[in-house]
């Protein structure tokens, strides 16, 4: 579902969160993380839990770079779960 016309949570200017946390990820240091280097050590440190097996760093990879997949029919549904629509143009 779409946002309302007019929401601008995700605009570029609306993005505070976003924007403080680039900020500190590069302003971050520490004795073994030089200034600059912190989401690389963050990024570092999920390859090789993904490269352990771990399933959700897997996924995590997965989705930011091939994109997160789209919902999809769910096949597990039985008949009764949908609804049908027939129209008779005769009424």
């Amino acid at each position: 579902m779409p946002a309302p016309k007019g929401n601008t949570n995700a605009c570029k200017r609306n993005r505070e969160y976003h924007d403080s946390l680039m900020r500190s990820l590069k302003q971050y240091e520490s004795k073994d993380v030089p200034r600059g280097h912190a989401l690389r050590k963050i990024t570092d440190q999920l390859v090789e839990l993904g490269l352990k097996g771990e399933p959700w760093a897997i996924k995590e990879i997965a989705n930011r770079i091939d994109g997160r997949p789209t919902p999809s029919y769910n096949q597990s549904e039985s008949v009764s779960d949908l609804i049908f629509i027939s129209w008779d143009k005769n009424h």
